[in-house]
């Protein structure tokens, strides 16, 4: 449920409350990506990168697009990289045995 997973992220109580501060703009990138589409945004880790969930690869490129700007107006920082990644709903599995 992308929907559920994106708001269990915006509700992070441990990482982000410390870490956010210390990521120039990332308030406003969180904001960014929600007013793009995302369900949730989201420090990935201890940080600097920050995750997004979307409903479609679609708006994950405006959500991207939004964060990238975002980034640099807020906070003066340019991104390295952005990639965009389909969630696997069926969850886990085997996928090979060895022996």
């Amino acid at each position: 449920d992308a929907r559920a997973l994106g708001r269990a992220l915006s509700l992070d109580c441990v990482v982000e409350p410390a870490r956010a501060p210390l990521i120039p703009g990332m308030a406003g990138v969180k904001r960014a990506a929600i007013a793009a589409g995302a369900f949730g945004a989201t420090i990935s880790g201890a940080g600097p990168t920050a995750v997004a969930v979307v409903p479609s690869r679609e708006a994950g490129e405006r959500v991207a697009e939004a964060m990238e700007a975002a980034f640099w107006a807020e906070g003066q920082l340019r991104t390295s990289s952005t990639a965009l990644a389909q969630l696997d709903v069926v969850g886990a599995r085997v996928l090979e045995s060895r022996g």
